[in-house]
């Protein structure tokens, strides 16, 4: 497997994953939103949320505490987890995931979680495991509106590739 990861660049060798000065920054701002909101921590579980914040979207659940700590807990491949992170400069811990059973204990705190995005059932079932009843959606979607400079030129790249498709 780790020899298939090496392979995951673009077609001329660009590195295509979130840089991790940008996933540091993100981390580090839905950190001080947290805590600006008086929350513990938040658990952000849908994949664009998850690509966003720990640069893969994989099965996963990502925790960010209000003091900075963020720990993505992964339920397939750690090796893939930990290379679409950055690797070993990873803003994370990237973790397997416990038995459902264990992981509020594992978790350590009473996280908000994304009510706002998630299929009913499945945010039911989680938060009554976890002790979660604050919704942390609208906190996301307002750090996500505002772009960093490296998501300008990303955006204005993939523009330009769109019209060299048209011309």
């Amino acid at each position: 497997m780790e020899g298939e990861l090496t392979t995951l660049v673009g077609p001329e060798g660009e590195d295509w994953r979130v840089p991790v000065s940008e996933l540091e920054a993100r981390q580090k701002e839905l950190a001080s939103r947290l805590s600006q909101q008086g929350l513990e921590a938040a658990l952000i579980q849908t994949p664009v949320d998850l690509y966003y914040y720990s640069g893969g979207r994989q099965n996963a659940t990502l925790l960010v505490t209000s003091e900075g700590e963020s720990r993505l807990f992964v339920r397939r491949s750690l090796a893939r987890a930990k290379h679409d992170s950055g690797g070993d400069d990873s803003p994370h811990s990237v973790e397997s995931f416990p038995r459902m059973a264990k992981f509020a204990e594992e978790i350590g705190c009473k996280p908000a979680m994304q009510f706002g995005e998630l299929p009913h059932s499945f945010a039911t079932r989680f938060s009554s495991k976890v002790k979660a009843t604050e919704d942390c959606t609208q906190i996301v979607h307002s750090q996500r509106e505002v772009k960093s400079s490296w998501e300008l030129e990303m955006m204005a790249e993939g523009a330009e590739i769109q019209m060299a498709m048209f011309e």
